[in-house]
């Protein structure tokens, strides 16, 4: 074979590989349109606005919150307070919990006198909150001005009238009464006090008395609860006193159940053995089930040995409802029989 022979034959070949490789070339990536497009995930740092919806709108996929007015500002500065406390739209008791927890400890006084107007308010729905929901917003208030640095002024006073004011929900009274040992603590500490009574601790003591006479709804009952707390490291407030109360509460059988419950409680913890008769009895016949179960546990504080035959017998029914307590009185009467 001649070169030009050899020559024609090896430029025959460049152009059928050439041919080859020009038909399989790939073609550009050309950026995916309608379906395809969906399938490419947007970057979580550089999220693609809809130009097809106004400026601003939350789209409905993500999960969002109601819409609701400012309750109070994270940061509050008596420049920027916003003139009083609106609620709107609802949102979770978790979310104004951590507004409220967030307003700090050294409020001035038009923060202050703000929420004293807030608290005030009879309940009407506002918000569109359940009178629990509202009850629980205006604790988490109360609880801010007693964690102040400094007690607000007349603290007592708006605490004291709102109690009394009977245009005030069941439940919000009933929340004052419980903030009143905590008020009394914070305002004289807790050391022993030497039994002289203040003009505005006598304000309080008098509250706790009419407060005992609501036996027809839970406030007897919280009254009870904070006047044994206080009874113990407060000289003013006679123990046996109320440990009398509580008995009288626990057997008026028309009491309000709550009230009744805690009066069963108190009694127990303040060893009022006169109790027993009634919680026996009531630990096996007792329709409500918290009732036989203070009932129970107040047999373990107060009860004898002789006592320990009820609780196996109760023991025996196989009562799940029960077993705790009646296990927990169990153990409590035990431990008294070894110190014996």
């Amino acid at each position: 074979m001649n070169k030009r022979a050899l020559a024609v034959i090896v430029l025959m070949l460049i152009a059928v590989v050439c041919l080859f490789l020009w038909s399989n070339k790939q073609t550009p990536w050309r950026k995916p349109t309608g379906d395809r497009q969906a399938e490419r995930p947007t970057p979580l740092s550089a999220p693609v606005p809809d130009s097809s919806e106004p400026v601003g709108k939350i789209k409905e996929a993500r999960p969002v919150r109601k819409t609701v007015t400012p309750l109070i500002a994270p940061q509050i500065a008596s420049s920027n307070w916003p003139g009083g406390i609106t609620l709107e739209g609802g949102g979770t008791n978790y979310y104004w919990y951590t507004r409220i927890s967030a307003i700090g400890h050294k409020l001035g006084d038009k923060e202050i006198e703000s929420i004293y107007e807030f608290l005030a308010q009879p309940f009407q729905g506002q918000g569109n909150l359940a009178l629990a929901e509202m009850a629980s917003i205006k604790n988490d208030l109360l609880e801010v001005l007693l964690d102040q640095e400094k007690l607000p002024d007349d603290l007592e006073g708006r605490m004291l009238a709102m109690f009394y004011d009977k245009n005030m929900d069941t439940l919000w009274r009933d929340f004052c009464v419980q903030h009143f040992a905590l008020y009394y603590e914070q305002k004289w500490g807790s050391a022993l006090d030497s039994g002289a009574v203040a003009p505005d601790k006598q304000s309080i003591l008098q509250a706790y008395q009419e407060a005992l006479l609501e036996t027809d709804s839970s406030i007897a009952g919280t009254a009870l609860l904070g006047l044994e707390r206080l009874s113990r490291k407060y000289k003013e407030i006679d123990r046996d006193q109320v440990a009398k109360q509580a008995l009288d509460i626990a057997f008026k059988e028309q009491a309000d159940l709550r009230s009744r419950i805690a009066s069963v409680q108190v009694s127990g913890l303040m060893d009022k053995k006169e109790i027993l008769p009634l919680v026996r009895n009531l630990a096996q016949s007792s329709d409500s089930l918290p009732l036989r179960l203070a009932s129970i546990s107040t047999i373990g504080l107060v009860g004898c040995q002789e006592d320990m035959a009820l609780l196996q017998e109760l023991e025996a029914k196989k009562d799940k409802n029960l077993s705790i307590a009646v296990n927990s009185a169990k153990q409590k009467l035990k431990q008294k029989e070894n110190k014996q």
